[in-house]
């Protein structure tokens, strides 16, 4: 019989920000999927025009989500706007890392496709929330207020 792991609270706290950063990454892929869809189907647009539309739409959903709730209760140093111009700058510098890994992997790994993807996920991943933690949700590093 294998014993219980039980995990200090301490360290779930820790895995809070990146978990939720991952599930507004699902978020942002189901409404690129379903803005794409409709954009190609009822508005008729090129699918390229409309895989940027969707794209860049669900970018900005996930910057609103992700400046919401990830990294809520942040009392940031760059203004709104800033951080979104940011978090759209390294998101598609995300689309470059996983575009080139996926086709590094494919082409000299022989990697299968859709295996390929996974880790080029996980490498975007990894560079988005790292880059955004960095250099997007910066947070100020005085308190504007002393409380009592």
């Amino acid at each position: 019989m294998a014993l219980p792991v039980r995990l200090p609270i301490g360290s779930l706290a820790h895995y809070r920000r990146p978990i939720r950063f991952g599930m507004v990454g699902v978020v942002g892929a189901t409404i690129n999927s379903a803005l794409l869809f409709t954009l190609i189907t009822w508005g008729r647009l090129n699918p390229v025009l409309a895989g940027a539309f969707a794209t860049e739409l669900a970018i900005l959903c996930n910057f609103a989500l992700n400046d919401r709730w990830t990294f809520a209760g942040k009392v940031y140093r760059r203004p709104w706007l800033e951080r979104a111009v940011r978090y759209n700058a390294i998101a598609l510098g995300g689309l470059a890392v996983s575009v080139g890994t996926l086709a590094t992997l494919i082409r000299f790994a022989g990697m299968y496709p859709m295996i390929a993807n996974i880790f080029a996920m996980m490498a975007s991943f990894a560079l988005n929330y790292t880059a955004n933690k960095r250099f997007t949700f910066v947070g100020s590093d005085s308190l504007l207020v002393e409380l009592p």
